[in-house]
Formats: C-alpha cells, sequence, structure tokens
C-alpha cells in the first residue's frame, strides 16, 4: 500500500503521532566523559594492534616534528586527533566500521571473535581475547579468561591494549591499570607515571611519556624510564622487542633479537615476532625482519594506506580506499571481510561542501554555479574544498582540483603532493619531498611560498600559512590585519581563514592572530584541531566539543550538539564529522551548503532515540540509538513503518506486521492479520486492519486501557503515544483512550478531523479546514498552534510542528531545552520524535533537528 495524500480519510502517516516518549532523560548519562579529554591526548597514530599514543605535550621543538598524514587541508591526523581502529593477533583480527560497529575475522575457539555491538572507539585483539573501548570509557573483553585477562577494572580508560594472557589499559587520569597474568611483574605498571600509550607484550608492557621517553616493566625492566638515544611519539611491543617511531619519523628499536627495522620516515610502527612494518609518511608500508622464519610477513602489499597493524606472523592494513589487507601466516587472518573500513572526513568551501568517502570518493552538495559540487570520478586521501573551486590528492599523489578556473586557481602543476589545500582564489600544496607550490592569484603575494621543508598548508582568502618541519608556523600574502604576522614557538596544526589565522600548539591551546573579533574571542582550554572560515573560527576541544567563535550573523559559530573527530570551517557554515562518521554541517543555509545529502526516503519517521526512513524500494534504514536492535537492518519489506519508544514496525507487502527492538519479547509480539496502518507507541503497537477497526497490542509494563479501550467503528487514521492512542474516526471525530492525566486523551467531538498525533502529555490534530487544534497540557505553548493553515502535524515531548500549506515547517513549544524551530526551505513530510524532528525534502532527503543525545538526527550519507 503506497502512502496516499494527508487528507486522504486511509492515508497513511509517516509520523501520525508516532511513539510518545517520557520526560527527557539526563543525557549526559550515556554520552562520552571527561575520559574523551585525555582520549585526545592518548590516542594516536594505530599502534601495533590497536594501541595508540597520545599527545606531546611539552612545548619543545624536538618533540613536534614528528611527520603527519593530512586528511584535509587543515587537519593532521597527529598525535591529538588519532583514534584506533585496527587490531591483528595470532589468528584473528578485528577492526572498527565507520559505523562504529566491529567486525571480527579469523579463529573464533574462545568466543573473540563474536561481537554485535555499537559504540566501539577502540579494539585490541591477541592470542586469545579481544577487549574493546567503548566511547562512553568502559572496556569489555572477551575470550579467553585463564589469567582474568578478561576482568577490567571498573574504571574509565581511553586506551586499552591485549597481551597474551594479560590486558593493560590508560586511564583517564593518565595512570595505566593492568590485570590478568602477572608473571615477572608484566601487569604491575609503575605507581604515579602518567603515560599517553601503553603497550602490552608477552613477557613486559611499556608506556609512553608526554616527554617521548618510554617505561617499561615485565621480563628484563624495573619500570623506569628506559635510556634509548631518541624521544618517540608512538611505539609496540612484540616477542621479545619493542619499537617506536622517533620525533623525526625514523624507527628505532630495543630489547631482544633486533634486526634493522625499515629505513625511511614513518606515522606508524607495529612489532611481530620476528619482523616489523611501518606505514611511511607516503602511505606506503614497508617491513623488515627475519625472512626466513616469517617471509609471508615482510613482504607488504603495494599501495598506499592508512592505518597498520602487527602481531606474532600477521599484519593487517586499511587501505585508502576503505578495503581490509592482510597478510602473513595464518589463513584465517588474512581473509578478511569486504566490508568498507576508515573514516569520512568533510571540507567546507565558500558555497558548497564536501565529504571524502572511506572508500576515496568524494561527495560533494550545495552550490555547483561553476561544477564545484560534481567531482571527478576516481579516489583520493585528502580534498579540500574552497571558494568556488575544490583540489584534491589523489592515490597516486598527483592533484587534480574542478570548480572554477579563475585565476587558474585550478590548474596544478605536476609532480606529486601530500597535501593540498584550496584558498579563495589560489591553491597550495606540500609535495612529497616537503616543499610548497602555489598556484592561482599571486595579488598578495599569497601564492609565492617560503623555501623550506613543510608537514601542511593552509590557503585562505589573501594569504597562506605553513608549518614548517621544526614545527614553526610561517604566513605570507595579505597582512593588513595581522593575519600574517610572525609569530614564535612551535605548533602541531595550522588554518588560515579570511583576515585571521589559527594554530594549535603541542600543549592544545588555541592562538589566533588577526582580525581584532576572532583573536580577541579565542576560547580557553585544550584542543586538538582547529578551522578558519572568513570571519569565524571552530576547534575540537579535547573532550570532542565543538567551540566557535568570531562571526555569528548566519549562526555559522552556532556549535552543534555531539562528539567529534573532525570539523572544517567555509565562508559562513562549518561542517563536522562525529564519532560514528555522521556528518553535521551549520551556519549560513544558502545554496543548501549546511545539508549533506542522504539516501532518497518515501517516508521518515521518529521515535524516542531513533529514526527510520522508508526508500522506494520497501527497505528500511535507521539511525541513532541501537543497543535492543531498534535501528537494525531489516530483512523484510514494508510500504509503511513506525518507529517506537524502544522498538520499530512496519507493515509487510502482505500486510501483515513485524517488529524489531525493545529489551521486553513482548513488545514485538505481533498479531495474525492484515493492517493498512500501524503506529508504535511506548511499549504498545496500535493498527487499522483491513476492515478498517482498530488494534492494539502489547504494554507489558503498563495497564492504561491503551490496548484494550479501542473503540469500535469504522476508523480512518491511528497514532499511539506513550501510555494512550488516538484516533480518527470515519465521521471525522477523534476518540482517544488510554492514560489521559493531563488530558491529552480527551476526545474530539465537536469539530471534523483528518489526521492526529498524540505523545507524552498533549495531543494535536490536523481539522479539516486544514487549521491545527491542540489539548492537554501546555506548558511551554507546546499546545497552542500558530495560525495558517496545515497538511500535517506531528507532536513531542514539549514541542508540536506542523507542515504548513506552502510545504514550510513551523514548530512551536520547546525542543530539547530551547525554543521550538525548524529548518528553512520546502518539505512534503515531517516526522516528531520525543524530542527532535525530521523532514522530507522534495528531493525525497531528510533533514534533522533537535536532540542529539544518540545522533539520532545525524542521518547517513548515501550509499
Amino acid at each position: 500500500m503506497s502512502l496516499k495524500a494527508d487528507n486522504d480519510p486511509f492515508a497513511v502517516r509517516s509520523r501520525d503521532g508516532d511513539p510518545l516518549t517520557p520526560p527527557p532523560r539526563d543525557a549526559s548519562a550515556r554520552r562520552p566523559s571527561a575520559w574523551l579529554a585525555l582520549a585526545a591526548v592518548a590516542l594516536s597514530v594505530l599502534g601495533c594492534h590497536g594501541d595508540e599514543p597520545g599527545q606531546l605535550a611539552a612545548d619543545d621543538p624536538e618533540l613536534i616534528a614528528a611527520p603527519q598524514a593530512l586528511v584535509s587541508d587543515d587537519t593532521p591526523l597527529d598525535i591529538r586527533a588519532r583514534k584506533p581502529r585496527l587490531s591483528v593477533g595470532y589468528a584473528h583480527a578485528c577492526a572498527v566500521k565507520p559505523d562504529a560497529t566491529l567486525a571480527c575475522w579469523g579463529g573464533n575457539a574462545q568466543g573473540q571473535s563474536t561481537w554485535s555491538d555499537e559504540n566501539v572507539y577502540q579494539v585490541s585483539v591477541d592470542r586469545y581475547h579481544t577487549c574493546t573501548l567503548y566511547e562512553y570509557g568502559t572496556v569489555y573483553c572477551k575470550g579467553r579468561n585463564n589469567e582474568g585477562q578478561l576482568d577490567a577494572p571498573n574504571e574509565e580508560f581511553v586506551q586499552v591494549d591485549a597481551g597474551l594472557f594479560h590486558t593493560c589499559g590508560l586511564k583517564v587520569d593518565g595512570t595505566a591499570a593492568c590485570w590478568g597474568d602477572d608473571t615477572l611483574d608484566k601487569a604491575s605498571p609503575p605507581v604515579g607515571v602518567t603515560f599517553v600509550q601503553v603497550d602490552a607484550g608477552l613477557h613486559f608492557s611499556c608506556g609512553l611519556k608526554a616527554d617521548g621517553d618510554v617505561v617499561c616493566w615485565g621480563q628484563g625492566y624495573t619500570g623506569s624510564s628506559l635510556s634509548l638515544s631518541s624521544k618517540f611519539s608512538q611505539i609496540s611491543v612484540g616477542g621479545g622487542r619493542g619499537c617506536g617511531v622517533t620525533m623525526t619519523g625514523t624507527i628505532a628499536c630495543w630489547g631482544s633479537s633486533l634486526f634493522s627495522p625499515p629505513s625511511g620516515t614513518f606515522t606508524q610502527v607495529g612489532v611481530g615476532d620476528n619482523h616489523v612494518c611501518g606505514l611511511k609518511t607516503n602511505g606506503e608500508i614497508a617491513c623488515s625482519g627475519n625472512s626466513s622464519v616469517y617471509d609471508a610477513s615482510v613482504l607488504p602489499p603495494t599501495g598506499t594506506f592508512t592505518e597498520i597493524s602487527v602481531r606474532y606472523g600477521n599484519n593487517c592494513a586499511t587501505r585508502t580506499d576503505g578495503a581490509m589487507i592482510c597478510w602473513g601466516v595464518d589463513a584465517g587472518v588474512t581473509n578478511p571481510p569486504s566490508d568498507t573500513f576508515g573514516r569520512n572526513i568533510v571540507s567546507s568551501g565558500g558555497w558548497h561542501s564536501c565529504v571524502l568517502r572511506p572508500n576515496g570518493e568524494v561527495l560533494c552538495w550545495g552550490s555547483d554555479s561553476s561544477l564545484q559540487a560534481t567531482p571527478p570520478p576516481g579516489t583520493f586521501t585528502q580534498i579540500s574544498a574552497g571558494d568556488g573551486h575544490n583540489c584534491g590528492v589523489r592515490t597516486d599523489g598527483t592533484v587534480s582540483c574542478w570548480g572554477s578556473d579563475l585565476f587558474d586557481k585550478s590548474t596544478p602543476p605536476p609532480g606529486t603532493f601530500t597535501q593540498v589545500s584550496a584558498g579563495s582564489n589560489h591553491s597550495c600544496g606540500v609535495k612529497t619531498d616537503g616543499t610548497l607550490s602555489c598556484w592561482g592569484s599571486d595579488s598578495t603575494l599569497q601564492s609565492t611560498p617560503p623555501t623550506g621543508t613543510f608537514t601542511q598548508v593552509s590557503a585562505g582568502s589573501s594569504h597562506s600559512c605553513a608549518l614548517r618541519t621544526s614545527g614553526a608556523v610561517i604566513c605570507w600574502g595579505a597582512n593588513d590585519e595581522g593575519q600574517s604576522a610572525l609569530q614564535s614557538g612551535s605548533f602541531i596544526q595550522v588554518s588560515a581563514g579570511g583576515n585571521h589565522s589559527c594554530g594549535v600548539r603541542p600543549n592544545g591551546t588555541v592562538v589566533c592572530w588577526g582580525a581584532d573579533d576572532v583573536e580577541s574571542s579565542t576560547p580557553t582550554g585544550t584542543f586538538r584541531q582547529v578551522t578558519s572560515g572568513l570571519g569565524h573560527s571552530c576547534a575540537i576541544s579535547d573532550s570532542g566539543d565543538v567551540r566557535c567563535w568570531g562571526n555569528n550573523a548566519h549562526n555559522q559559530t552556532s556549535e552543534p550538539v555531539g562528539k567529534f573527530i573532525q570539523i572544517s570551517a567555509g565562508r559562513d557554515h562549518t561542517c563536522g564529522v562525529d564519532i560514528h562518521m555522521g556528518v553535521h554541517c551549520w551556519g549560513w543555509e544558502t545554496s543548501d551548503r549546511t545539508v549533506p545529502p542522504t539516501d532518497v526516503f518515501t517516508q521518515i519517521t521518529a521515535g524516542g532515540d531513533h529514526t527510520c526512513g522508508l526508500k522506494a524500494d520497501g527497505k528500511q534504514k535507521c539511525w541513532g540509538a541501537n543497543w535492543d536492535g531498534r535501528s537494525d537492518e531489516s530483512p523484510h519489506t514494508f510500504t509503511q513503518i513506525s518507529a517506537g519508544q524502544t522498538h520499530t514496525c512496519g507493515v509487510r507487502l502482505d500486510g501483515t506486521v513485524a517488529c524489531q527492538g525493545s529489551l521486553d519479547s513482548d513488545t514485538l509480539t505481533v498479531p495474525s492479520g492484515q493492517f493498512l496502518q500501524i503506529s508504535a507507541g511506548g511499549s504498545h503497537t496500535c493498527g487499522i486492519r483491513t476492515d478498517h477497526t482498530a488494534h492494539c497490542w502489547q504494554d507489558p509494563y503498563h495497564d492504561h486501557g491503551q490496548t484494550t479501550d479501542t473503540p469500535s467503528g469504522t476508523v480512518t487514521q491511528i497514532s499511539a503515544g506513550l501510555l494512550n492512542a488516538c484516533a480518527v474516526m470515519a465521521d471525522g471525530t477523534i476518540d482517544c483512550w488510554g492514560e489521559n492525566y493531563s488530558g491529552q486523551s480527551a476526545d474530539q467531538t465537536m469539530d471534523s478531523f483528518t489526521q492526529v498525533s498524540t505523545r507524552y502529555a498533549h495531543s494535536c490534530a490536523l481539522k479539516a479546514d486544514g487549521t491545527i487544534k491542540c489539548w492537554g497540557i501546555d506548558l511551554y505553548g507546546r499546545a497552542t498552534p500558530p495560525s495558517g493553515t496545515f497538511t500535517q502535524v506531528g507532536v513531542g515531548n514539549y514541542f508540536s510542528c506542523g507542515l504548513r500549506s506552502n510545504n514550510t515547517v513551523t514548530c512551536w513549544g520547546r525542543i530539547y531545552g530551547a525554543a521550538a524551530s525548524a529548518p528553512s526551505g520546502s518539505f512534503t513530510q515531517i516526522a516528531v520524535g520525543a524530542d527532535h524532528a525530521c523532514a522530507l525534502r522534495t528531493n525525497g532527503m531528510v533533514q534533522c533537528w533537535g536532540a542529539n543525545s544518540y545522533y539520532q538526527i545525524v542521518p547517513p550519507l548515501p550509499e
């Protein structure tokens, strides 16, 4: 059955009153907490088997020369920003997928490869067990537990690393905790010493301190700093040795059975039993070791990669196109799944935005006046959106630009590059030899770069800035407001904006120079990335929150809710990627540059903390909360769906109903027979049978008559609330039943209605003349609708929304602590959840707003 017009008496409503939820809970109860602040400091380039080091806090030139891999024009994947996603062990391996779920393959004799969890932040595996770190700081382990290696303490962690029969974790205060086999004191880290990374080996464990020193404990080590000639940015322990990436990017090792590590400059190293592999700054992999023992382990694949993991005789790496490539001695490990791994990376331009997908493809949206939102085919390793044009580094190192070619800003020079940045009318790039090259307008000498070697460059409006390999920042071009002024001290990242510049120092503080309105309002605290737009800047704090400052004429400094891993500021807007790889944009909406594309849907429905959409092929896609399976992919094909408080139901092609989610199986028990429409409520569901009678079922927790007092007679539309339900009868009156403590279930017999929506403590309905009537509690004005004519209405906990006859959306009341509002634009349908709402645009794509506790307002990018 297809959806009919909203004023059709038998119309199937996408969110006619979908489940209602109780008052808003404390969102902080399941949100990342203070542990993320240290996580940003503690997690760096992926270690030998899923372990990552952290930020070098000392503001010492020797400590900031570590090579960096760039993912956008001003977003270095430095030791403050990286998050681990991959870990390989003796006979199995695991990797975190872009949706924060876990994929494992290989051996599973101890159950170490059986996972169905979501919100996974990091994974680490060894021989017989696997440990995961969730975004809330909790460690959970599976597999063999002969020595207690699964028994993680109930504390907050920022990193975890699995050894053979013991496990170590980095706590939120920077100290290490280990559990399991403590033979030779390998699970007894030094007391009172703080680290930025820990690594559990076979007979000993090591930790990396913020000053670059290494401390090891266990066989042959005393828990004191090692007397090594180098400082390190990342370490890996395997067999009887350890290796690390030094501050100059080379690999140095210590311990038994030493052999020469691979030469070159690296961002990451991993140690196996008899070999070492490293990820080079150009993305290639180099290995060395005892080839007579593990010949297959020291022959890495060709191509470019973003992460590597090494353990025993096995290796895995994430290729720049998102594919997982494994090699070594175990057949199970070397046969990874075909899933796409990796991350979304955004870049905001003048009137458009782009995202680099995990598979290396580019997707753009917004203004396409110069074809800047029409990327060329092929794959890239890094992109940058400018003002009317874009440039990107392809997997072969060459640069391609598209869009406006004014002043030849989209005509890059030949050669290979490691990073590129698109400005207003010029572009700059870092070549593979570390030198700079710029092209386009040179009216203020912004395309005349200095000599020397660099790790990052950022092109602004009429000036440019770059980070030298020594950590010093230098800017050139326009300097009318001091945006190119000489800066002292060291930095780990720089971003050039309109008439200002900002940089992050090694200790995480942000410094801005140039226009007073930006410089004077620079926030305090510690941050892992900064990005500058025309007249505003934004930064990601060490806790993952976004802070913005400067010009807010178009809400470009109105920070979004959620935890982020990367952001990019454009002319008057900013886009960011959250920890679930969802893309958010905020600021000036002109040209839809702040509306990332989604799949095309025919219907949407919003529940308590999740949202679902129905595609043209009858398949549903859901996002948001999912610990009970409410947002799982369904094998069924539907004609209509409805999201409830903790469950989701749909009408199948044959008219029968299927439900999923809810921790109580009774909620999912559906009646036999065929239905025309359903509405999922709190713990109950209501539907209209093919004979147009109402039927409600299952609420194992409450009995307020919501499943038993259904009206007799012909029903044209139905809506299930939290503990009640309402229906439009054939004569246009409304009959409600169930909980009525606030008057939300009062019958409406004096007017003629075409649609009703009920929820927590109030209800609203669409009258035959297109106006809206509401009843129940009117706190915050949620039951006081505006004047005008509408085609649909929906109610949330403390707010209501209506789709006007002119296809715009209006909301009233209070949504998640603020006055209810709605995005601009034209829409064809709305879906109102507990504390969030969504609407279908005329192109079938969805846009959501409101509470984002479980990322329910961030629909995934199109497949």
